[in-house]
């Protein structure tokens, strides 16, 4: 249905096509599987470790989860943690994910998993590829995969081996922990006792960086895949302690993964995710996308705002390095149409993780045009200068206000991002209130940056047309006028609303004004 209504250019096979496997190194005596007349006996034994377990995960997500960073819970919580990988029992009562969370798998084989396979037709990833191109007009395949290979790396002596196993087998990796910084344990004490931590992650000697991609991307280059999104990248950089540390490590595994891209894929066909540690920012040299923000969370209310406020301030850095990626939406969401305004005045490209058969194509029809193009602002979209040291989120006045230029004109987009905001006591998004007041702001052509001396010292006046869109995308206003540099039209904008603005040069003669 999709392909029948908006057409897709560009596809991302995202994390589950890949052989993984969970990496264990003992199994605790109680996951043991044991014969009948032993079950019940086992069962009786196993009573005391199932309390535990329940009272500790209580305990956690009570007491600890979202507690203070310096607080007697979180340094009680970790000195318990500090003990999980030297007993496995233990490790087993304290887990906080499922058993079969994927954070803890490795990858087994470079090729793609027997369970993706079935579902590809003739149970050839290739020719899943090719019938993408082929009968869809897809112009472009990209895969996911970690920086690490998966989550947790790459699986080490693996006892049942095929041809694809010994590829990577021939690695020789072994399991390190990582260690991370004191100053990163004070923004995210987690990462103390995250599966990574506990379980350790599989990596390649240093010197066999480039033979991990090389592996990788040849199996993808060779199934005719166009290109790669690499994700979590900054785990590398907790893994620099004994290893020539965190910034050279980095460097190691980044320039391999740029050289192999470059070599299977043709150039910079990659985009970078999880990245935000200066280690991997500075150590690109070729890869042109990254993401600029946490993930879209479309099931946590407290995140639909803020997301792009995170995104377009973290643009006025990232933006200097790559192109800032704003991650992917889903066009059905109550926030949809707020975030397709952003994107549109983002610079980024547009791609959406719908569900299949649940499309909003009247709102993807307003981002795409028919051809499956789109209508990329030239910069990435910052904050204007008005906004940058305002509380755009919860001060409960600020709007954002976005520019950006296109070939000829100026554009701006402003929101109401008032009513959550980041908590630094507990270390996630918080709701400070679910009705937030409207918020008044002005479209002005001095709100984007250089647009006059782009257009050569213009001293003119300028032309602009205001587009105010409702919480459900409606086109509620539009509003057109000739103004000054230093005014603009003014609107107010209700939760989740948003506005978008065209700014363009006027010329004036034979008595009437033309704005080009």
């Amino acid at each position: 249905k999709m392909y029948e209504c908006v057409c897709v250019r560009h596809l991302i096979i995202d994390d589950g096509w890949q052989d993984t496997v969970l990496d264990e190194p003992m199994t605790p005596w109680f996951h043991i599987e044991l014969s009948k007349p032993f079950l019940l006996l086992r069962s009786i034994l196993l009573l005391p470790f199932r309390l535990l377990s329940r009272s500790l995960r209580w305990y956690y997500t009570t007491l600890v989860q979202h507690a203070p960073a310096r607080s007697l819970r979180i340094r009680l919580w970790r000195a318990l943690m500090a003990l999980a990988p030297s007993f496995p029992s233990l490790r087993a009562c304290l887990a906080l994910t499922p058993p079969e969370d994927d954070f803890r798998k490795r990858l087994r084989s470079p090729h793609a998993s027997r369970r993706f396979l079935a579902s590809c037709p003739d149970g050839s990833f290739k020719a899943l590829i090719s019938s993408l191109k082929e009968q869809h007009g897809l112009q472009s395949v990209y895969c996911w995969h970690a920086l690490l290979g998966y989550w947790s790396g790459v699986k080490n002596n693996e006892m049942t081996k095929t041809p694809s196993t010994l590829q990577l087998q021939a690695l020789g990796t072994s399991i390190v922990r990582p260690r991370p910084m004191p100053s990163i344990l004070q923004v995210e004490p987690q990462l103390s006792w995250d599966p990574l931590t506990i379980n350790g992650i599989g990596m390649p000697k240093d010197w066999q960086a480039d033979d991990l991609y090389e592996t990788m991307h040849s199996y993808l280059s060779e199934c005719g895949v166009d290109g790669v999104k690499i994700d979590a990248q900054a785990a590398v950089t907790l893994m620099g302690a004994e290893r020539g540390g965190s910034a050279a490590q980095t460097r190691l595994f980044v320039k391999a993964m740029e050289g192999s891209v470059a070599r299977h894929f043709g150039g910079q066909n990659n985009i970078a995710c999880m990245c935000h540690p200066t280690e991997c920012l500075y150590a690109y040299s070729s890869t042109p996308v990254a993401r600029a923000s946490d993930d879209f969370w479309p099931d946590d209310e407290s995140t639909f705002t803020s997301h792009i406020a995170n995104v377009a301030f973290n643009s006025l850095f990232i933006g200097e390095i790559a192109v800032p990626d704003w991650d992917m939406f889903t066009t059905l969401h109550p926030a949809a149409p707020m975030h397709a305004a952003a994107r549109a005045v983002g610079g980024c490209s547009v791609y959406v993780s719908d569900r299949p058969g649940e499309h909003n194509f009247s709102l993807l029809r307003k981002l795409v045009l028919p051809d499956g193009g789109v209508v990329r602002a030239l910069l990435p979209g910052r904050p204007t200068r008005d906004c940058l040291f305002a509380d755009v989120t919860s001060d409960g006045s600020s709007p954002l206000k976005i520019w950006n230029h296109n070939r000829c004109n100026g554009v701006l987009a402003a929101f109401n991002l008032q009513g959550s905001s980041w908590s630094r006591e507990q270390r996630r998004h918080s709701l400070s209130t679910s009705h937030p007041r409207p918020v008044h702001a002005e479209l002005r052509p001095m709100d984007v940056e250089r647009l006059r001396e782009r257009l050569g010292g213009w001293q003119g006046r300028w032309a602009i047309r205001m587009c105010v869109w409702g919480e459900d995308g409606g086109l509620q206003q539009v509003e057109r006028g000739v103004f000054s540099d230093t005014a603009g039209p003014r609107v107010n904008l209700k939760r989740l609303q948003s506005a978008t603005a065209t700014v363009a040069r006027l010329w004036e003669g034979s008595g009437r004004g033309e704005a080009l």
